[in-house]
This record gives structure tokens, C-alpha cells and sequence, in this order.
């Protein structure tokens, strides 16, 4: 596990997706803008916490994490989630709080195993 919490990190660099062996990290609360597409490589990843940033959007290819399991997005001014999110078939947990999207991807609803869907004060324009 690999945790960059509180760090005031405000670039995620492209080399990150070297770190294919990767299961759970942490970046929240932290001043990230966005994730680069190369963050798709962290295809082991299990845990992915983004809480309290300024992501606003998840590179397209997000769906390449199908590994990931537990999602946490709360806080972090996202307005769009991409489609390739129902590749997401592991995935048991999504948390998002705070979000205003156009829409909900209809691909989302092929996410069969998901246990917990927490979508709190989230604003469909």
C-alpha cells in the first residue's frame, strides 16, 4: 500500500503507471487536478482513495483498473465519470459525494458486483 495523503501534491507524474505491481493507494486530501493516462497501467489495483482533490476528470481508459475493488471519488469536484467505468467488473465499493454530472454512463449499471453504491448530494444537470 502506498499512501501520499495530506502531502500537497498537486501533479500526479506520468511515471506513476511504472508502478504495475501496485495494489491500494491513497491520495487524498491532497491538491490534485488531474490523473495522468498513464495511471490506467495500475491495472493490480486493488483500493484507490481520491478523496478531497480538484479532479475533475478520470482519464477515459479509467475501466483498465477492472482489479479495483473499493473506489473512493468524495470531494473531488468530478463532473464526468467515463464510460469505460462498467469495465469495472470487481469492483464491490464507489463512493462519491459531492459531484455534479451531465449523466450517469449507462455502462455503470453493468457493474454486477457491486455491494455499495454511496452517492451522496450529487447533482445530475
Amino acid at each position: 500500500m502506498k499512501t501520499l495523503k495530506g502531502n500537497k501534491i498537486s501533479v500526479v507524474p506520468p511515471s506513476i503507471g511504472n508502478l504495475n505491481q501496485l495494489t491500494k493507494l491513497i491520495l487524498g486530501d491532497n491538491q490534485i487536478s488531474e490523473l495522468p493516462d498513464e495511471f490506467c497501467n495500475l491495472v493490480k489495483l486493488d483500493y484507490l482513495t481520491l478523496t478531497f482533490n480538484n479532479i475533475r476528470y478520470l482519464p477515459k481508459d479509467f475501466g483498465r483498473l477492472n482489479k479495483l475493488k473499493y473506489l473512493y471519488m468524495s470531494y473531488i469536484s468530478l463532473n464526468e465519470i467515463p464510460h469505460s467505468i462498467g469495465n469495472l467488473s470487481n469492483l464491490l465499493e464507489i463512493t462519491v459525494k459531492n459531484g455534479t454530472f451531465s449523466e450517469i454512463p449507462k455502462e455503470f449499471y453493468k457493474l454486477k458486483n457491486l455491494v455499495t453504491m454511496d452517492f451522496r448530494v450529487v447533482v445530475i444537470i
